[in-house]
């Protein structure tokens, strides 16, 4: 295998952007294929240095941090913070960023231009928030990272590697060629938070492909080399081009050879989950428990200031404890040490010790209102050693002290779900309630609605009792003037029409429900009709074609309305006004052209007629009055009227009342339902001529003469050669 050195060195601001990464890159389109296989699955102990000690995936292989200098295989960067020369030393010389997995691929994708190399790196990394070490912000994230600044903006790419397949567009967030990025798990002290990403299960050598990978490790990083662990089986980087039809073409190389570094974990760590005290003031026991992988040998450190000697620890499944006799009072805050001597370097925990509290009773009486706890500690020490037992998480008045191990709250009206108890030395219990006392009534229903404060004797009135709340399952309306009628659909609305002049008419509305019954009263002054007068004023004669200003008047009138009663259809401006207006239409003519019959046509010149209707204050009276608009009069006197058979020609004249340039269709015939003839404009002195062809005509003995203004009359027809 070629022998290259791929991982890279990160600089100080390097690790200062981690924080700053997005938790998942905007440009880039996850394609990963269905049917998924591994994934990583836990994390181990802490070390002393906030990390954990392991990662492990669903295959079983668990890897440790590298975070020395010491070890080629699985080195961790210098940084500002951190010189490989000296012992690593949390936090004062401490790497920025160390790796359980380091996993970098270079593929080229252009023959012609050797700059254009796309890095691929798939990593497990831990490192810090803010970027310098400190207590706090550890951190571990799996990365997807996918870069080549120098391929041509605007190309869309699909790289397909072992954990899954991008789509990324160059160019497309802004910066030059690819530069993506996807990291899950930079919510500080959240180590889970890895095992949701996209890498996993650990990519290792492949066994199969000369040289191995050295003992302890999934790789050489210094030596390129194929790789087994795809959960998808692409133990491979491939490049495509997206092709204007959507299909894709292989770019470059298909490369399938990484630099691989990690170090199969022989460490193991410790975890301290409690550490108890039971005694009194001159013995007694401590008890600890711990948790580890199986099978590990852990220990509890002698302690000088208890006199204990160093004690193995028993274990059962990875769980592991020790008891150990104790002769003397234990100041509050006394430490001790457990340690796993099967690491190397050994590893070390502390935990402070403390005493079992156990809330022996947690009771709630929802009559009296009265929450009582009682709790024990097992530290039963005197004098100014005993332990104060303290229940927290009341209200205002906590924490509160347990008198002879009992603590009594009063008019507690709603409690908590649990309840706990701390020990100044240490222990604490949490507890659920024991509850008593009868169950709670429901609450009786309030009535609710409104009514006007004056009405008419007469009127309709809505009322709405839907505002009313609690549990109803009847409403019950009644008055002392006139009905009230219930919406059968909805119970809670109704009408009242009171019938008397009443000034202490009443309305009132009952709810019933499971918690009782409830009503509300709404006092009414009931008046005397408003009488309302209407007047749609004189009638009117106006030209068609001109607008027509009505002068209606009212009085008692809360609102008014104009509707049409007969006549042509015409449209009303400001018909809710005691004015409206309209334009007077023209009278339809017969249609031609020249021959055409119109069979249908009837002279429609009756007049308009509007209705106006006065609406009194309250609704409850009506008047109304019509007002008729008439088109002026028109007389039309017939000249002559010719047709020649020899050049089949009309000459037709006439006169009419009406000099206002209207016009006038001349049809075959007594009335407007025979051949169209033609039609001619009047002039300004009254008088009208037609000359033109027509449809030849054998016989014939009148034309009549119809006006848009509404005129009409049948003349005599000569028919010459």
């Amino acid at each position: 295998m070629k022998s290259t050195m791929v991982r890279r060195v990160l600089t100080v601001g390097a690790a200062l952007m981690l924080a700053a990464t997005a938790a998942a890159a905007a440009n880039a389109v996850v394609q990963d294929p269905p049917g998924r296989q591994g994934s990583l699955v836990s994390f181990g102990p802490l070390m002393d240095n906030g990390f954990p000690t392991t990662y492990k995936d669903s295959h079983g292989v668990r890897l440790e941090a590298c975070i020395t200098a010491d070890d080629p295989l699985c080195a961790a960067a210098a940084s500002a913070h951190y010189d490989p020369n000296l012992p690593v030393s949390f936090p004062t010389n401490f790497p920025d960023e160390f790796f359980y997995q380091l996993s970098s691929a270079v593929v080229p994708v252009n023959p012609a231009n050797a700059a254009e190399k796309l890095l691929v790196e798939t990593n497990l990394e831990g490192a810090f928030a803010t970027g310098p070490p400190i207590a706090g912000d550890q951190m571990v994230f799996a990365r997807v990272r996918i870069k080549d600044v120098n391929v041509p903006n605007g190309v869309t790419w699909r790289i397909t590697h072992p954990y899954g397949v991008d789509e990324i567009t160059a160019g497309a967030n802004g910066k030059a060629g690819i530069v993506e990025t996807t990291d899950v798990g930079l919510v500080p002290g959240n180590f889970s938070g890895a095992l949701a990403g996209r890498v996993g299960p650990f990519l290792k050598c492949d066994p199969a492909d000369a040289p191995a990978a050295p003992d302890g490790y999934i790789g050489d990083p210094g030596v390129l080399h194929t790789v087994t662990g795809s959960p998808y089986d692409t133990n491979y980087i491939k490049v495509e081009q997206k092709n204007p039809d959507g299909s894709y073409s292989l770019i470059g190389q298909w490369n399938n050879l990484f630099s691989l570094q990690g170090r199969l974990a022989v460490n193991s760590g410790v975890d301290v989950d409690a550490a108890y005290f039971t005694g009194g003031d001159s013995s007694g026991f401590l008890d600890v428990y711990a948790s580890s992988d199986a099978g590990q040998s852990i220990m509890v450190s002698a302690n000088a200031a208890l006199g204990t000697p160093a004690t193995p620890m028993r274990e059962l499944d990875g769980r592991y404890y020790a008891r150990i006799a104790v002769n003397q009072k234990i100041p509050a805050g006394t430490q001790i040490e457990v340690v796993n001597t099967s690491d190397k370097p050994v590893a070390k925990k502390t935990f402070t010790i403390a005493d079992q509290v156990a809330i022996t009773s947690a009771t709630y009486n929802a009559d009296s209102q009265d929450l009582t706890v009682q709790a024990t500690s097992t530290d039963i020490e005197s004098g100014a050693d005993t332990p104060t037992l303290t229940a927290v998480g009341f209200g205002s008045t906590q924490p509160v002290p347990l008198v002879g191990g009992q603590a009594v709250f009063s008019n507690v009206t709603a409690p908590p779900p649990v309840v706990k108890v701390t020990s100044s030395a240490g222990g604490s219990d949490t507890s659920t309630l024991t509850t008593s006392g009868a169950g709670f009534g429901a609450l009786a229903p309030v009535a609710q609605f409104v009514a006007p404060l004056t009405v008419q004797a007469g009127d309709a009135v809505q009322l709405d009792g839907t505002a009313s709340i609690g549990s109803i399952t009847s409403y019950a309306w009644t008055t002392n003037d006139g009905t009230v009628t219930p919406d059968p659909a909805n119970p809670a609305l109704a009408t009242w029409t009171p019938t008397d002049v009443n000034p202490a008419a009443t309305i009132t509305l009952t709810v019933t429900g499971p918690g009782g019954t409830n009503a509300e009263t709404n006092n009414v002054n009931v008046t005397t009709p408003i009488v309302v007068v209407a007047n749609a004023g004189a009638d009117q004669v106006k030209n068609r074609g001109t607008v027509v200003n009505l002068t209606g008047t009212a009085t008692g009138q809360q609102s008014v309305l104009w509707t049409q009663v007969s006549g042509p259809t015409v449209t009303l401006s400001g018909a809710t006004t005691l004015t409206p207006s309209f334009t007077y239409p023209r009278m339809a003519l017969p249609v031609g052209p020249a021959g055409h019959l119109n069979p249908g046509y009837v002279v429609h010149n009756e007049p308009v007629v509007l209705q106006m209707t006065a609406t009194a204050v309250g609704g409850a009276n009506t008047a109304t009055d019509t007002v008729q608009i008439s088109p002026t009069p028109e007389t039309i006197t017939p000249g002559t009227a010719r047709y020649r058979t020899q050049g089949l020609d009309w000459r037709v004249t006439g006169t009419t009342t009406l000099k206002a340039a209207q016009t006038v269709a001349i049809v075959l015939g007594p009335d407007g339902t025979g051949k169209f003839i033609g039609q001619a404009t009047v002039d300004a002195a009254g008088a009208f001529s037609f000359k033109g062809g027509g449809t030849p005509v054998a016989t014939g003995a009148t034309v009549t003469y119809i006006s848009n203004m509404g005129g009409t009359v049948t003349g005599p027809l000569l028919i010459t050669k």
